[in-house]
Order: structure tokens, then sequence, then C-alpha cells
């Protein structure tokens, strides 16, 4: 195995610091996606359920233009529907590629074009309207090549593109709730 081949495993492994705490399990992309490396989470709270809401804030709040269906922008977090438990997933003010690149050079403020703030929401289905569902994080990694010679101790946290794959639990809707480019 080459060491770029070893280096892209790698990263299928290692889930990324901001879901740590999930306990997640390794997965598939339900949809495909491009050729990029990338990582696979399903998401699992510590108390070993892996249904629950997704929790986060309505772009619409944020960005008086967008027009579109239900977006949740950051931060999110998975909410179990077993034991009630909150744990943060993503807040693109610290992960992701460019927010961790502003926190390694020092740089003042925040890589976020637009974040979230106060109570969160839970994302519905927008087949039935429930909101307990599976769910399922991707992390695409761009330019892998380049991340193996430049950050060894963290380059799991270096994702461009995080995927985000709700799968409704009461009619079996797949959506995603999200729609971060390129962090």
């Amino acid at each position: 195995m080459s060491d770029l081949a070893a280096f892209i495993e790698g990263l299928r492994e290692t889930p990324p610091s901001c879901i740590r705490e999930c306990n997640a399990l390794p997965a598939e992309l339900p949809e495909p996606w491009d050729d990029n490396p990338r990582s696979v989470w399903r998401i699992r709270c510590k108390c070993g359920c892996d249904i629950g809401k997704l929790l986060g804030h309505s772009l619409a709040d944020y960005n008086a233009g967008y027009e579109g269906p239900l977006s949740l922008i950051s931060p999110l977090a998975f909410h179990c529907d077993e034991c009630n438990a909150v744990t943060e997933m993503l807040d693109t003010d610290i992960h992701g590629y460019h927010a961790d690149i502003y926190i390694c050079e020092g740089l003042p403020g925040a890589s976020a074009k637009i974040r979230g703030n106060g109570d969160r929401q839970s994302f519905p289905c927008p087949n039935c309207e429930h909101d307990v569902f599976s769910i399922v994080l991707g992390f695409v990694f761009w330019n892998a090549d380049e991340l193996a010679d430049e950050f060894d101790d963290r380059w799991e946290d270096l994702f461009n593109v995080f995927l985000c794959y709700t799968t409704c639990c009461h009619c079996g809707e797949l959506s995603t709730p999200t729609d971060f480019g390129k962090l």
C-alpha cells in the first residue's frame, strides 16, 4: 500500500474530532458522491441509541434572501430519542478546513460566514413532518496528498465538505437538511 493510500485509509477509519463524542460507527453514504477521499459515520448516542433529532438553526432566519426548503446551519447537534442527551456534532466556527486553519494560525474572528446562535430547532421530515431520524454524516477531503504532508497530527479535522443525510424513522424518507459547501 502506498503512503497516500494508507493516509486515505486512515481518513476513513478516524472520525473527525467534532463527532468523537457521538459514539459514531463507520457507515456508507446513502447516495453517490464524488471520488474525493471521505469518511462516513452513523451517529449514535453514548447510550447506544442511533435515532434522534437533528438540531440546528434555520438558514432563512439568518439570510433574508434564502427562499428554499428548510436548511439548517451550525451549530448542529444530535438529540437522542432514548435518553434525551444532546451531543454537539458540528460548529462551522471551529470545525472544518478553514476553521482549523484560522485556529492554528491564531487569526482573529470566526471563519463561518453564517452561524446560528440561541435555541435550536429540530429538523422535520420534508415528507411527513416527524422529526426522529437515523443520521449519517460524511466528511469529504480535497487535496488529500497535500494534507498528508502538512498536517500529520490532525488531518481528519481538515474536511472541506460536510454531508448530512437523515432517514426518517416514521416514513423512511431520505433527506439532506444541510448544505455546507467549502468549509
